[in-house]
């Protein structure tokens, strides 16, 4: 300490030195948190404006559990001031202070130092130094100042603030403010020349003077030093006060874990700005499974009992349509229960010799956990505990004759270690209103079950109902159990069999594709059920694209109730109204290409024409002829032009007026379609305005039009570039653009080249958190840098809209191995992909997740068969058929066979049958005849080695194919088509 008294003495000494005094600011107060604990902190610059505590604490070191002495502040009110005195009230200054934060989230703006105006009106601060970690400010450090009655602001943004000491230094020479970051710049902003404005009030410490000193509104950690002088130091001053203090404080930061071989090789990939993994995998002839699923270790936890604790994920058994009740499974067969999976009213199960350790608690005994048949909501787990006792596990769901909603079947097997004694299970309900009948003698003592096993292996059944009573007896339970599964299984066969055929000649796709439709037509427009977040919750572009998905599998009446339902649903207009009104539009047009139908238009005409309506009303007020600015989304407040806002809002009004049109309504054709096109021109004038070209020859589209936006590269570098790589694709797939044209050439070139993709799954950073590192106290499914497949499925519309094949099954792939659990096939929202310190597999933001399940199902249905529309007026234009299959698929042997599947031109069935061995492929090919396509174009992606030689169509030799892209046109051909391709080694 005596080291910096020296220090202080020196700039005391300046304030009576004409030649010192020439050479810089000098200190108008300074306060350093003494080695005892006081009330009052001595202000050591001289000038005797001492500061007081008001509720915060000196703590000073006592047997090393403080590091330094600091003042402590509490976030709930506990603060520290200086009254108020003309000496604080210089022209210029510099506020310099170390600090470190507590435990608490930072949610809002809090305050370091300030120095409020009397009344908190605008521009609010004479002068202060402030923290905020907000979506719209992540890790941000501000300073305020008010200088000839205006704001002066500059801020800083992910700064690493935390448990380690930092030293912050704001600077306004009267034009100019800086921030300064442990003695580096950070940030500046440039004002109209001024001096600060002066007003009698105190300066205070972790609070505000106007604000209530409350939660929310004070400062949460400690703040060991802070001065103030009367002019801006300059850049040589601040890095040095920062380097002449520095020493004094320990340094806090996390020790920096030894990397594995395996961060190693992930981190070098996450910091390239290219998709290094996922372009070798295509240079080595494609991505497939195999090829892919060890890049990263599996996915396997997720929310628990709240959203920031860590548990097993959980699966979904509910009924189609996905109406109450629900039964919640945790996937390491540890706990059934009802509804959700904090809900207490729950069955837990315990093995081992006394019944003490909870079924699967060590997850490397863990040996299996599947689902029956691969597909089948049925969860089948295996678990060996600490005695070396072995189980099987098996539950499932089904309606109990005479019973209301749901019950829990549970089927245990115990094989008993060569060594062991007695095996006692126990089987323990969470709420009386529950009840629990076995095939096995249970010994009950309130809401708890014991079953012991004496012999070799024994098997128990259970029957657990959350609310009824199970009027079972003993010797029944095995028997209903058995007439229940295969009930289960035939109930769900039948939904199955309703969906269109799209049969690939790989089983885990095939299961997968078979899960996921049964999660999704349980959740429909939902974007979850049964997990501690998201349940039952409706987000417009996520749950409307969940049951646009269902259509394009056949279901169109889930399509329809879906996006009826959503017609009427909204999060409000203090959100994104417009951008919710544009997807029932698009959602709309989309759903009416698909099925014709009428009536569903007419009877949603009302709310449609309202909404169009509106856009107009809103262009014609608007001085850019836009639509309104409005909040970005749910996480980011912001509010401006945003560009999928926009350009969604114009797609949905042009394709509802031409929808008019073609059922008979040209008066509402008349009205919307010539505003739609003023608007794309309006759109088209403010993007040239705001896109911005890259040095390496791509473009930039910033988030916002007509206002000055940073360039988001790296794209998860910062909070909002992450949601810029979420939200952008929605835009970049509207159509706005020729998915061919050199503009989106070089706008999938920027994505591509700055992070946007690894293993061709969407890069995320919610925090954002440095590659390498992890959020100690972070949300599950975020505490690292990782990904967001529920915003997967534009990209994939893009790159397929593209005919980007290879791009295409790489994302697929990506998915099926990364973006959802093993064996159990579920997805939530976002997902881990660094490591963590004691965590082997990675997490994900509750279980499950209609929208990501898309990200599978719709690649799906693109690698077999699209459609492309006519860009002027959004009619469907071509139809595209197996142009983005994998290889292998076609392997001598093999076959890929789609049925009866709905597309914006009628029903399409076709089978492509691979007989290489012999040097030909088959097709056979159903066209639609509803609204015949203008194009069609099938691409047989035969395995490398094998090269295009001749077709035949019906036993006519055909000339229009290429023998480089491997397409054969189709246009201008009906009905029935055989086709047989011949090859040639090339």
């Amino acid at each position: 300490m005596n080291y910096v008294l020296r220090v202080h003495a020196m700039s005391i000494l300046a304030l009576f030195s004409g030649t010192l005094a020439a050479q810089g600011p000098t200190l108008l107060g300074e306060w350093i948190a003494p080695s005892e604990d006081v009330n009052i902190v001595r202000d050591t610059s001289g000038n005797g404006r001492d500061l007081e505590t008001r509720g915060a604490k000196v703590l000073h070191r006592q047997e090393d559990l403080v590091d330094h002495p600091h003042i402590f502040f509490d976030g709930e009110g506990a603060h520290a001031a200086v009254d108020a005195s003309s000496g604080l009230n210089p022209k210029h200054i510099t506020i310099s202070l170390w600090f470190r934060t507590g435990d608490l989230p930072i949610e809002s703006q809090v305050p370091l130092l300030v120095k409020s105006l009397p009344q908190h009106t605008e521009p609010w601060y004479q002068y202060g130094l402030f923290l905020m970690d907000t979506p719209e400010h992540p890790r941000a450090v501000a300073f305020y100042a008010s200088a000839g009655g205006h704001l002066v602001f500059a801020e800083a943004n992910n700064v690493e603030w935390g448990s380690n000491w930092n030293h912050l230094a704001a600077t306004y020479d009267g034009a100019t403010a800086r921030i300064y970051v442990n003695g580096s710049e950070a940030a500046h902003a440039t004002v109209d020349p001024a001096p600060l404005d002066a007003y009698d009030t105190p300066i205070l410490l972790g609070a505000y003077a106007n604000l209530p000193k409350s939660a929310g509104n004070c400062f949460h950690g400690a703040i060991a030093e802070a001065r103030l002088y009367d002019g801006a130091l300059d850049a040589k001053a601040v890095p040095a006060e920062y380097e002449r203090t520095r020493g004094i404080f320990p340094d806090r930061r996390e020790s920096i874990v030894e990397e594995s071989e395996y961060a190693r090789s992930l981190n070098a990939a996450l910091r390239e700005g290219k998709d290094i993994w996922g372009e070798a995998l295509i240079a080595e002839g494609g991505a497939t499974y195999d090829r892919i699923k060890n890049y990263l270790r599996p996915l396997y936890y997720s929310t628990g009992f709240t959203n920031e604790t860590l548990g097993v994920h959980n699966l979904l058994f509910g009924l189609d349509g996905g109406e109450p009740p629900y039964i919640i499974p945790v996937a390491d067969g540890s706990r059934i229960t009802a509804d959700r999976y904090e809900n207490t009213n729950d069955l837990s199960v315990f093995a081992g010799t006394e019944g003490s350790e909870p079924y699967g608690q060590n997850v490397e005994k863990l040996t299996q956990q599947v689902l029956e048949g691969g597909y089948y909501p049925i969860l089948q787990t295996a678990y060996e505990d600490a005695d070396g006792n072995t189980y099987t596990q098996e539950s499932f769901a089904s309606p109990l004759d005479g019973v209301e909603g749901l019950a829990a079947f549970v089927r245990v097997t115990v094989r008993r270690a060569d060594s062991g004694g007695k095996v006692t299970m126990r089987f323990v309900r969470g709420s009386d209103e529950s009840s629990l009948a076995a095939s096995q003698s249970l010994t009950r003592e309130g809401r708890e079950d014991r079953w012991t096993v004496d012999g070799a292996s024994a098997t128990c059944t259970l029957i657990w109902h959350p609310s009824h009573a199970v009027n079972v007896d003993s010797e029944a339970v095995a028997r209903l159990y058995d007439k229940k599964k295969p009930e289960w299984k035939a109930y769900w066969d039948s939904l199955l069999a309703q969906a269109a055929v799209f049969d690939v000649p790989e089983t885990l796709v095939m299961d997968v594709q078979r899960n996921l439709l049964i999660q999704n037509l349980i959740m429909r427009w939902r974007y979850s059920l049964g997990a501690v977040v998201y349940h039952n919750s409706f987000y417009q572009p996520e749950s409307s694209d969940a049951v646009a998905t269902l259509g394009l599998y056949g279901y169109a009446g889930a399509h329809r109730d879906g996006l009826e339902y959503l017609v009427g649903q909204t999060k409000g207009a203090q959100y994104y109204a417009n951008w919710e009104r544009a997807e029932k539009l698009t959602h709309a047009a989309h759903y009416y290409h698909l099925t014709r139908d009428d009536a569903f238009i007419e009877r949603n005409t009302p709310a449609y024409e309202g909404f169009c309506d509106e856009f107009r009303r809103q262009i014609e007020a608007d001085p850019n002829g836009l639509l309104q600015k409005e909040r970005q989304c749910g996480d980011i407040p912001q509010v401006s032009y945003f560009v999928w806002h926009q350009m969604l809002g114009w797609r949905g009004m042009r394709d509802l007026a031409v929808i008019w049109k073609e059922i008979g309504r040209a008066d509402l054709y008349e009205r919307y379609f010539p505003v739609a096109q003023g608007f794309k021109d309006a759109i088209a004038r403010a993007m040239m305005s705001s896109q911005k070209d890259m040095p390496d020859g791509t473009l930039f589209i910033p988030r916002m039009m007509l206002e000055e936006a940073p360039i988001e590269a790296p794209v998860t570098e910062t909070r909002l570039g992450s949601y810029w790589n979420l939200c952008m694709p929605y835009a970049f797939a509207s159509g706005f653009w020729d998915p061919h044209g050199g503009d989106m050439d070089r706008i999938v070139g920027f994505m591509r080249n700055h992070g946007s993709f690894l293993l061709g799954l969407v890069r995320f950073n919610y925090y954002p958190t440095p590659i390498g590192s992890y959020r100690a106290k972070g949300l599950p499914g975020y505490y690292t840098t990782g990904f967001d497949n529920v915003y997967l499925p534009d990209y994939l519309q893009l790159i397929a809209d593209r005919d980007e094949a290879d791009q295409l099954v790489l994302s697929f792939y990506g998915k099926l191995a990364h973006g959802q659990t093993r064996g159990t096939f579920v997805s939530g929202e976002g997902e881990t992909v660094g490591e963590r310190p004691g965590e082997f597999y990675r997490s994900c933001y509750g279980t499950p997740c209609s929208a990501n399940n898309n990200a599978f199902l719709l690649p799906l249905r693109l690698m077999l068969l699209r459609e492309s529309f006519d860009r002027e007026n959004g009619l469907p234009d071509s139809l595209y058929l197996a142009h983005a299959t994998p290889r292998e698929w076609l392997e001598d042997g093999r076959s890929i066979r789609v049925k009866n599947a709905p597309t914006c031109f009628g029903h399409v069935s076709y089978r492509i049958d691979s007989h290489l061995a012999r040097n030909t492929i088959e097709a056979s090919i159903a066209l639609p005849n509803r609204n015949p396509a203008k194009g069609v174009l099938v691409k047989i992606r035969a395995p490398r080695g094998y090269a295009m030689d001749g077709v035949l169509i019906n036993g006519k030799a055909h000339s229009a194919f290429d023998v480089t892209s491997e397409i054969i046109d189709l246009s201008g051909l009906e009905g029935g088509l055989e086709i047989t391709v011949t090859y040639r080694s090339s």
